[in-house]
């Protein structure tokens, strides 16, 4: 994405993690989460700068935790998750300069803490909220992209011939049917059938997406796509990932292969939906 290692022992200058680490706690007009993060916004809530940074996760990630107080705590899930809003995505790139960090966020959050502890009570949060962590201090995680896709049950027999294996021809071989799948045209491939390729809020990633045939001869169509701007909610994500119909791959606009059979109509076809939310900044 970036061209170059970033948060890793590998990176150097405005990549490296000390840096990175810098540009996620320091209050600037480009780079950082007081730009994007709608209590740091609006001042409602500080920095825990001990706690906040980059980190590089498993499939090689990047994933920035902000960790933040709020100023008055919240008892709702619904006003934490307002607070924790992310208006923008977070830049860490081509800012305005570096400052060396300072922690006193921490030693004054702790002072308001206990001011709140002596002269007033601080509000229970419900349940669910406390076991997200909602209490003293927030994890906030953006949600990058996501995998989405049909299974098409017995598809041999389904379509009377081979499909997506070593067996298919034509315009079902492996290579045929990933073609349809991912390449933007007007009938078939996911351009057509989830929510966010269609209004043009993510990108497809035509290496990872395509067809396989799984236990029992089931045809799977798998999609993984990255978000333009990370989301803070799954509901968002799950919208973003949405199907809108069974995407196709016979009867296509772009002839890809000779079919070797009659193009038939597939409507009446049954596919099951997955979707699964992946990735975190």
């Amino acid at each position: 994405m970036v061209g170059k290692s970033v948060c890793d022992a590998e990176s150097e200058g405005e990549f490296s993690i000390a840096s990175m680490n810098d540009k996620m706690i320091i209050k600037q007009s480009i780079c950082g989460p007081y730009n994007s993060v709608q209590c740091l916004i609006d001042e409602s809530c500080k920095i825990n700068s001990a706690a906040s940074g980059c980190s590089i996760v498993e499939g090689g990630d990047l994933k920035l935790n902000i960790v933040v107080v709020f100023n008055e705590p919240k008892n709702s899930m619904e006003d934490a998750k307002a607070m924790l809003k992310i208006v923008k995505q977070i830049a860490f790139a081509n800012c305005e300069g570096s400052v060396k960090p300072s922690l006193w966020v921490i030693d004054e959050e702790e002072e308001v803490v206990g001011e709140k502890q002596n002269d007033e009570p601080l509000l229970e949060l419900e349940e669910e909220v406390m076991e997200e962590k909602m209490n003293d201090e927030q994890l906030l995680e953006l949600i990058t992209g996501g995998t989405a896709g049909q299974i098409f049950p017995k598809v041999k027999d389904m379509f009377g011939m081979s499909v997506c294996d070593a067996d298919a021809i034509g315009g079902f071989t492996v290579a045929s049917v990933n073609a349809k799948l991912t390449t933007r045209e007007s009938i078939c491939g996911a351009y057509n059938g989830i929510q966010c390729l269609i209004d043009d809020s993510c990108t497809l990633k035509v290496e990872e997406s395509g067809c396989s045939i799984v236990d029992g001869g089931d045809l799977k169509n798998l999609f993984v796509v990255v978000f333009k701007e990370p989301v803070s909610s799954s509901e968002e994500a799950q919208a973003m990932l949405g199907m809108t119909g069974m995407i196709k791959f016979v009867g296509c606009e772009i002839e890809y292969a000779e079919e070797k059979m009659e193009k038939r109509d597939v409507e009446g076809v049954q596919a099951s939906e997955i979707m699964e939310i992946t990735g975190l900044t």
